[in-house]
């Protein structure tokens, strides 16, 4: 670039496909699914919150930078199983950009949103990172939610986001 010249870099909302659902109701395994197979010959890449918010808590490694006092924030929440305060969104939404930064993803992918946002000021929030073009709902009995959340082995069910 010359001396002078003014880079532009446009930035552009992430197009996504939103899961809900109740725990136990197999948002992961769709998630998972999706990103193996695609969704309509379109490359699909799974933003599971939950399992991110868990690899911070037990010191792995992920995309996000984040502070000792975000990470204790983090390990809180879950914890609790208590979602992140407005006032802490900001963390959800760090994490989400930088998944999609590390995951390249294209124009023509999908993202498919697991966990985040679970709530309509969250959705707001993350308003101006996605743009979310299609909402799967899945239901299931409570029965069949109590045998999922016993039998679950992966900590999918293990705490809120």
């Amino acid at each position: 670039m010359s001396r002078g010249a003014v880079r532009l870099v446009v930035m552009t909302r992430i197009p996504a496909i939103l899961l809900v659902g109740p725990t136990g109701s197999g948002k992961t395994p769709l998630g998972d699914c999706l990103e193996l197979r695609g969704l309509w010959g379109r490359r699909c890449v799974h933003f599971d919150f939950g399992a991110q918010l868990r690899a911070i808590a037990d010191g792995r490694p992920i995309a996000a930078e984040l502070t000792q006092a975000q990470i204790a924030i983090v390990v809180r929440s879950l914890g609790t199983g208590a979602l992140l305060d407005n006032e802490h969104f900001p963390i959800a939404a760090g994490i989400l950009r930088s998944f999609a930064d590390q995951r390249w993803i294209a124009a023509d992918d999908r993202m498919v949103l697991n966990g985040l946002p679970r709530h309509i000021g969250q959705a707001r929030d993350v308003d101006h990172i996605v743009a979310v073009s299609a909402v799967v709902s899945l239901e299931c009995s409570a029965d069949v939610v109590c045998d999922r959340i016993r039998l679950d082995s992966g900590g999918d069910a293990r705490g809120g986001a």
